[in-house]
């Protein structure tokens, strides 16, 4: 069984709809094909992990890069594009319903994991607002945002690459060391938020896109793969 990464979605959800999973290395390609569970709901936003529905695999491939694509391809897209676009081909053999939706696994070399813990301090024992959770989430995200753009900086030397956040999600949320699920209106002297994020280069997204593109599909989600392991391992 697979989880449900983070997706966004605009137009409702069928049941009936199929969905693409790729990953994509510097030398392969990894493709899931998979349905949509049932009970999903038509507008997912950022689905909680809890929320998340299990899917049962209907087909995998998985496909190294031809050194000859890798070394005589006028770029790295088109290397690709070819191993990508002769799987898809070869899935097309024993399915004539091929999604067209694909959701885009990152794995770790692509992409920096890391928490943010943030805390909001009362003078004395009194109701926690909207406000001010709100202000902890904003708080948890530029904390994390500004040390993924340093860890960044340390590994390639500059501040000016941007990057994308493709995964967020509340950790946990502490009153006075005690777990809520919704601390508004619950009384306490400190609030405590794990944050959980995934940022990755713009630069990559834009690959992605190109990929898509080449083999006419429609990204309906970007997930960091790290994350989903460390959702996977959680059940």
């Amino acid at each position: 069984m697979l989880r449900l990464p983070f997706i966004k979605k605009t137009d409702p959800i069928q049941e009936s709809e199929g969905f693409l999973a790729i990953c994509i290395d510097p030398y392969r390609v990894d493709l899931i094909y998979f349905k949509a569970p049932e009970g999903l709901p038509p507008d997912l936003g950022e689905v909680n992990p809890s929320d998340q529905k299990e899917i049962d695999v209907i087909y995998t491939s998985s496909r190294y890069i031809s050194p000859n694509d890798l070394f005589e391809s006028s770029s790295k897209i088109e290397s690709t594009s070819q191993t990508l676009n002769a799987m898809l081909e070869e899935m097309a053999d024993k399915y004539s319903d091929l999604p067209k939706k694909v959701i885009f696994g990152v794995p770790s070399n692509h992409c920096i994991d890391l928490m943010s813990v943030v805390r909001y301090n009362h003078p004395e024992k009194s109701k926690f607002t909207e406000e001010e959770l709100e202000d902890l989430r904003d708080q948890a995200e530029k904390n994390a945002t500004f040390r993924a753009q340093d860890l960044l900086a340390s590994q390639k030397g500059d501040m000016d690459t941007d990057l994308v956040r493709i995964t967020a999600a509340e950790i946990s949320l502490l009153i006075d060391g005690e777990k809520v699920k919704d601390p508004v209106g619950l009384e306490g002297e400190k609030l405590e938020l794990s944050w959980f994020g995934s940022f990755m280069e713009d630069s990559y997204l834009d690959y992605l896109q190109k990929i898509a593109k080449k083999a006419d599909l429609e990204i309906l989600a970007v997930s960091s793969l790290g994350y989903s392991l460390y959702s996977a391992l959680q059940e």
